[in-house]
């Protein structure tokens, strides 16, 4: 793929950036609930499922979440969790910033977006996700509407553009 770099001179001395990249859609499911309650949903990358699922224990206990999913496809150390006990947002941001395995990423989009997504179909190239560990816990029952979304997600390398005001520096 080729990069492509773009910037461009605004006046009183600042510069806007932009973002380009090839990209795959996705399908996935939206953290908010229609009470406006959040279900806790994380994204976490690069570690090991023991890792993951002792500090998911921990967490389920501070929390009082109940049972929790670990899903996973065919890349390594690679998880998604789902738990469908619903909570605050500022609760939400808490949970997936005190687990120390959460993508930082993901992180961001959380708080930009005020909800989480989590991808439900599989990327191009990989294995469908799967259930490949769940910690026991009270039942959170699903509601019987949930917010679906599609979306687009860099493939690839990208290049990352920004806004900057060069007075500041």
């Amino acid at each position: 793929m080729r990069n492509i770099t773009m910037r461009i001179e605004l006046p009183f001395n600042t510069l806007l950036y932009g973002s380009v990249s090839r990209y795959h859609t996705l399908e996935g499911m939206n953290s908010r609930a229609e009470n406006g309650r959040h279900f806790v949903f994380i994204d976490c990358d690069e570690t090991p499922l023991k890792a993951v699922v002792h500090s998911l224990t921990e967490i389920q206990k501070m929390y009082d979440l109940g049972e929790i999913h670990i899903t996973a496809d065919d890349k390594l150390n690679s998880y998604r969790v789902w738990c469908f006990k619903q909570v605050d947002f500022r609760t939400l941001m808490r949970i997936i910033t005190w687990f120390p395995y959460t993508d930082v990423n993901y992180i961001r989009w959380t708080a930009r977006k005020g909800y989480a997504t989590l991808r439900l179909s599989a990327k191009p190239g990989r294995a469908p996700q799967e259930v490949v560990h769940t910690i026991p816990g009270r039942t959170n029952k699903l509601p019987d509407e949930v917010q679906m979304v599609v979306y687009e997600t860099p493939t690839g390398k990208s290049v990352r553009l920004g806004y900057r005001d060069v007075m500041m520096e």
